[in-house]
This record gives structure tokens, sequence and C-alpha cells, in this order.
């Protein structure tokens, strides 16, 4: 409710000057009605401005032939997170407060009856140890080249998928053809490269889609 219609259901808004010199006042004195917003767009504004100093100097690291790629994709993600953590909004909390959340979130544990309480791997072993994936974590899946690391994380992604969950799969290195093509082997336990020997029969057709139906 605003100030000015709650004067004029009182029927004093013209006795005090209508509603010019309500506005007016309003605008010589300060509110902390809207300061939360107010903050939210001043870091937003800090963030947007950050970005820019990074384009730019992504666009100046990029032009110098002279140096590498790897490095420039690593110096400009490390800016870019720092960027990111500046807008959480996270705070400090004393001891007593982190012993306080920590028997909550025991409690909010023991009434799980054992479920898993967070994003299923797809691998039984893995949710046994990991408990799923929750919210706020990073998960990096490291090891040498061609070790699986990429149909590892696909693999995961394509379960959360099917749990309901709202996936996105990003990758720099894989076309999407091949990335679907594996999706369509690992759901139908079909092999897509036979359909290069051989020609399918009406059997194949029928696992593939409903493989691709999953």
């Amino acid at each position: 409710l605003s100030l000015n219609t709650h004067l004029k259901q009182m029927g004093k808004l013209e006795n005090i000057g209508g509603e010019e010199y309500v506005c007016g006042i309003e605008a010589e004195f300060a509110s902390t009605v809207h300061l939360k917003q107010y903050c939210t767009d001043l870091i937003a504004y800090k963030q947007r401005r950050e970005l820019l100093l990074l384009s730019q100097s992504i666009n100046i690291l990029s032009s110098d032939e002279t140096e590498e790629v790897d490095n420039i994709i690593l110096l400009s993600q490390e800016k870019l997170s720092r960027i990111i953590s500046s807008g959480t909004g996270s705070k400090s909390v004393s001891n007593q407060e982190a012993m306080y959340m920590a028997l909550a979130e025991i409690e909010r544990l023991s009434k799980l009856g054992g479920k898993m309480d967070g994003v299923s791997t797809g691998f039984t072993g893995l949710d046994k140890i990991t408990d799923g994936f929750k919210p706020g974590e990073l998960i990096i899946l490291a090891a040498k080249t061609s070790f699986g690391k990429t149909a590892l994380a696909h693999d995961m992604a394509i379960s959360a998928a099917k749990g309901g969950v709202p996936t996105a799969f990003f990758s720099l290195e894989m076309p999407v053809l091949e990335m679907a093509l594996r999706g369509v082997s690992k759901e139908s336990r079909f092999n897509v490269k036979e359909a290069r020997y051989k020609i399918l029969t009406p059997d194949d057709w029928s696992i593939i889609s409903s493989g691709c139906s999953r």
C-alpha cells in the first residue's frame, strides 16, 4: 500500500499538498525499502564491468600468437570463476553456527531412511561412496587421454536426465552427432558401428528405436 493511496483513502491527501508534495518528500529522503535490490543491482553492474574487462583481456591475449591457447583458456576460466564467486553472497559464520548447521544436517539425513540424498550417478557403487551429486558441488573427472572421462560424464548426464533432473552436456572436443550415437549405443545396448558393415534387420531397428525412446 503506497503512501499516496493510504492518504487518499483517509481523505487527507489534498490537505497535505497532494501527490506532488508526497512525491517530493519521497525523492528528498533516502529509503531502505529496496536496499536489498539496490545492492543486488550494484553487484550486477560490478560483474558486468569485470566481464567487459575480461573480454578485452581475452581479445588481446587471443591476438598474441606467442601466447599458448591452453594458458589463455586457463587464465580466462580462473578470472571468470572469480567474477562468478564475487556475486554468491557468501558470508562467514561462527563455529557455534557451523555446529548447529551440522547437527541440523545430521538430523535431516537420519530422516531419509537410507535413501540417497543426491542425484544418482547411474553407478550403484559410486552412489554408495558419494551419496550422489548435490547442489553446490564441483565434480572433476581427471585421467589421462582416452581413459573414458567423456564417456563416464556422458553416462552420468544421461542417468541424471532419465531421473528427471534438468541436464545440459557441453563438450569442447566431441561433435553432437558422436555424443548422440554414444547415447543410442548405451541405451539400446546395440553397437551402432555395425551399421557400417551390415544391413540392419527389423529387429535391429526395433532395438535402436527402443534405446532412442528412453
